[in-house]
């Protein structure tokens, strides 16, 4: 999925390590962002989790830019929304059903945002109730 975009260019995810960061003048990213990615290591890891999130929010899912000379935001034309929790993006959200893990349990809770539900009642009780049952 595309998640910049500008005349003649697009960058997914998967572009920001191999030509993105050199695209925009910042070649330091090309060292941070392998040292991230080790961090967010998205693998499986084989034991259950749970997975509450928010949905039902816009969300930001593309950046449009004018002109990909200058990547800074003051040309940014539009910003293609989609569904999240005004943060994250569903699709960044579900990442473990769409990776297929094994033991994951994923539950949505509509309306909620990226603060708000470790604040929501119903996501705090079935933490413990998940708790409990284990």
């Amino acid at each position: 999925m595309v998640i910049i975009e500008a005349p003649g260019e697009s960058y997914t995810a998967h572009e920001l390590r191999t030509t993105f960061w050199n695209g925009i003048g910042f070649p330091d990213g090309n060292q941070i962002y392998p040292r991230l990615e080790s961090v967010f290591d998205l693998s499986d890891v084989g034991v259950r989790t749970l997975v509450k999130y928010g949905v039902g929010k816009d969300t930001p899912e593309r950046y449009v830019y004018s002109q990909n000379a200058d990547w800074d935001e003051k040309f940014i034309t539009s910003v293609v929304m989609g569904d999240g929790d005004g943060t994250v993006n569903r699709r960044s959200l579900e990442a473990g059903l769409i990776m297929e893990w094994k033991g994951a349990i994923h539950e949505a809770f509509e309306g909620e945002d990226h603060q708000s539900i470790i604040k929501n009642e119903e996501v705090l009780k079935s933490l413990v109730a998940e708790g409990l049952g284990a």
